[in-house]
């Protein structure tokens, strides 16, 4: 008898929450600035970084997208 009250209260218990999903209303997000990425304009001011400007020059020593530095066939 027990085992049947607690199979119909998990029942119940799921039938209510799956009653109360919308699938046409999107969820909520915990933390939404995370999922939504921040854009910054390329040459625009901003204090995001110490000398106020968006483009950065590369790190010294950093190697180009692509470069090979031998020749291979």
């Amino acid at each position: 008898m027990k085992n049947y009250f607690s199979f119909l209260i998990f029942t119940i218990v799921a039938l209510v929450m799956q009653s109360c999903f919308n699938p046409a209303k999107p969820n909520y997000q915990y933390f939404p600035n995370m999922y939504e990425p921040v854009g910054y304009e390329t040459y625009a001011d901003s204090d995001a970084f110490a000398n106020g400007i968006e483009a950065q020059i590369p790190v010294d020593g950093t190697v180009a997208r692509g470069w090979e530095p031998y020749d291979y066939a």
